[in-house]
Formats: structure tokens, sequence, C-alpha cells
């Protein structure tokens, strides 16, 4: 995680630098190379590098990428079931895939009873094994790459 940090702060600071309106060029007069996105390079040498559209690019995993993109994510609910035998399912929409899930109670009383939950499809869900409390299935789902 460190690594990544440094790497990114690396990358901010040389994007604050650069001449954009003159190209891919450094203000102190260092070229960098123009490099394709998803290309081949060298993680032991290359580190740096502009696109044709002035967008700086690193050498990760010795593929020329840009920076990821943080993907919103979404909470999906299913309804409260309270009775054994019921399942709730919050399925991920369209677009979506499902990252992780949960089962959650509407009262704080039901620490005794224990529902069964798992991924199925594009989704979170749960089954209530005995009466006792109410419970809801949630899914954590992203947008699809």
């Amino acid at each position: 995680m460190r690594d990544a940090l440094l790497r990114l702060a690396f990358l901010m600071l040389v994007a604050c630098s650069l001449n954009v309106a003159a190209g891919p060029v450094w203000k102190k007069g260092v070229t960098l190379p123009v490099v394709v996105e998803g290309s081949a390079c060298n993680s032991a040498s290359d580190k740096i590098g502009m696109s044709s559209s002035n967008v700086v690019l690193s050498c990760q995993s010795s593929v020329w990428l840009g920076q990821t993109k943080i993907r919103p994510s979404q909470i999906v609910y299913g309804a409260f079931v309270c009775t054994a035998g019921q399942t709730t399912y919050a399925a991920c929409p369209a677009g979506t895939t499902l990252m992780s899930g949960t089962l959650v109670t509407n009262n704080g009383g039901a620490t005794s009873i224990y529902p069964q939950s798992q991924a199925i499809g594009n989704g979170w869900n749960g089954t209530i094994l005995s009466t006792g409390g109410c419970w809801q299935a949630q899914a954590l789902c992203l947008p699809q790459r």
C-alpha cells in the first residue's frame, strides 16, 4: 500500500509539472516518452510515459497503464422476512457485479437466530432458520468494467 501511495504521489507531482500546452515535455525540458496505453513496458527501467493525448501513464506489471478510476458502489436491499424458511434476496442491477453481501436484523435482540446467507447469482440470499427476528439481505454492487 505504501508503494502504491508513493507512486501515486509521484505521478501527481509529474502531472502538475507538465507543460501540457507544449505536449509531453516537463518544464525543465526533459521529454517523456510517448507510449501507448496497454502496450508492453519494462518494469525495471520504464517508470512513466505520456500518451499522445497528454495522459500520464506508468509502467505497472510490464504494461503501460493510466490511473485507476474509482467506481461508485451501490447497496441493494432485499425484503425483510420474519418467518422460518423464508428467504430474502438482494439482486444487483444489470450492469453491476456483486462484491459482497450480508444479512441485517431490524431488532437488536435477535442474536440467537442464525440465518444462512450466501452469494447466489449476482445477488445475496438469506434463509431464516427459525422464527424470532426479521432479517434483510443487503448486497454491495459495483459497476462492471
